[in-house]
């Protein structure tokens, strides 16, 4: 199994270059220390309760990390691989576990009586579908399936976090919308609120060249977004 890296993904980035446009030195190390710095950026927005979008007050940083969500968690190998890898780099350690099936609505998981809430864990990072808190239709749903959901992740001793999704490529308007509503149901709940959403327009406006999208969609994430 391969391990995520910086200079390994810039090894690919370099790969996926056209000769013509291959990066030279000098901006490989630009993007090396741009890369790093978004990586400290993502690990602090993660773990740091005190940076964080909180509905409640600053805690420890957790030693083990349960996600719940969707193809958004698990593309390109899944995020908490790349996360357990990050932390590894830092010589910390992190149990970490996943629970995502593609296209899922928080009812799905709210609904499943087998989800892994037994064990002990930190923290439970939900994440509902793309645009489930601001649809008309999903909205009411998603926040009644997260009310379900918190019961049951602090019944099994655990904090809930949410995981503010980002707006669709050619929709930025939704970044705004996603974390208005993340930010409501979070505070409705006293959980915490990952500003991913917001992390990922910041991106995308400082480096409007690097790929945050798979061509196919528009709405799942390249490497670089993951």
């Amino acid at each position: 199994m391969t391990t995520w890296s910086p200079a390994r993904a810039i090894k690919k980035l370099q790969r996926s270059t056209s000769a013509n446009t291959r990066m030279n030195p000098a901006t490989i190390e630009r993007f090396r220390r741009f890369l790093g710095r978004l990586l400290c950026i993502a690990l602090v927005i993660v773990f740091a309760s005190s940076t964080a979008i909180a509905a409640t007050a600053s805690a420890p940083s957790p030693h083990s990390v349960l996600w719940i969500g969707n193809s958004f968690n698990y593309y390109n190998g899944g995020l908490p691989k790349m996360v357990k890898a990050l932390v590894a780099e830092l010589r910390l350690s992190l149990r970490i576990g996943m629970e995502a099936v593609g296209r899922a609505h928080l009812p799905a998981h709210a609904a499943n009586p087998d989800l892994p809430l037994g064990n002990a864990w930190d923290l439970v990072v939900v994440q509902g579908y793309s645009d489930e808190p601001i649809h008309p239709s999903k909205a009411e749903a998603f926040r009644n399936a997260l009310d379900i959901l918190n019961n049951r992740i602090t019944l099994a001793g655990s904090e809930t976090a949410l995981f503010m999704t980002w707006a669709y490529k050619n929709r930025p308007e939704m970044t705004q919308l996603l974390a208005g509503a993340y930010q409501a149901a979070g505070q409705d709940i006293g959980a915490q609120v990952i500003p991913v959403g917001l992390a990922f327009a910041a991106a995308r406006q400082a480096r409007p060249a690097l790929r945050l999208y798979v061509a196919e969609d528009d709405k799942h994430p390249s490497p670089a977004g993951t």
